[in-house]
């Protein structure tokens, strides 16, 4: 079967006080975009995965798929799986390229061995994996809250916009971005998403934007090109510009639907 896991943005991202599970608090508008990878999930004996494209680094045991395919085997015994990956979405790019991936697995798992775990189920099993693994199961734009678990659906359409994309290459991992910010406590992010979503800030962006110029350049690149909302997405380092039409930039570029 095949399926293709696809990446979000952040529309906003506010980063409150970190928890006593040891977890940042967030307010942030999770929204689904048509960068995809392919994956091909069939039943097998046992656990076979093989993976093109884009080189993802570390070892297979700490691969998220990996992971997703042994709590699904715990709690369905199912056989194994030949799952294999092309990897297109760029990772540590705050595009949740990996959590699709691990929740795309969950979920193809569910269809083709017919367990009918249900999408809380399935949840569940994808918030053991990480915080923006939960999202992909519906995969629909949301409100995210708390760690990532309090998820709202929205009705909120970004619908015949177009989006340009660029990762400039520079992997940040999501502990080394937290320990660049000050949190902060605010409220009003839906007001503020209602009224005048234009106004909703990242904040990742600044401090990522003084330690990466990079990321300050493509800044830059996207407002001179007309983009009527620039921002980071996640805690970087890919920046995306929201278009009324198609823009000719050199950027990954897609119609919003």
């Amino acid at each position: 079967m095949l399926v293709y896991p696809n990446a979000k943005i952040n529309i906003g991202l506010w980063v409150q006080e970190k928890r006593k599970d040891g977890y940042h608090g967030i307010e942030s508008l999770f929204y689904p975009i048509p960068w995809c990878d392919i994956m091909e999930v069939n039943k097998a004996n046992g656990l076979q995965m093989k993976f093109t494209g884009l080189k993802i680094p570390g070892s297979s045991d700490d691969n998220l798929i990996k992971k997703a395919f042994d709590i699904f085997q715990a709690e369905t015994n199912t056989p194994g799986a030949y799952i294999h990956l092309h990897k297109l979405i760029p990772m540590g790019a705050g595009l949740g390229g990996g959590s699709a991936d691990a929740a795309f697995t969950l979920k193809t798992l569910d269809t083709i061995y017919e367990t009918n775990l249900g999408d809380q189920m399935l949840f569940d099993m994808a918030m053991q994996l990480g915080s923006d693994c939960g999202f992909f199961i519906k995969n629909k734009a949301s409100m995210v809250k708390g760690r990532g678990e309090e998820i709202y659906p929205t009705d909120f359409s970004l619908k015949g916009k177009w989006i340009a994309l660029i990762n400039p290459g520079i992997h940040i991992s999501t502990a080394d971005a937290y320990r660049l910010i000050r949190p902060t406590q605010r409220d009003k992010f839906e007001e503020k998403l209602s009224n005048d979503w234009k106004e909703l800030e990242n904040d990742f962006e600044a401090p990522m934007s003084e330690k990466f110029n990079e990321i300050n350049q493509l800044i830059h690149k996207f407002e001179e090109a007309g983009a009527e909302y620039v921002s980071m997405t996640g805690s970087g380092s890919t920046v995306y510009g929201i278009f009324e039409s198609e823009p000719n930039i050199d950027a990954e570029v897609f119609q919003l639907v």
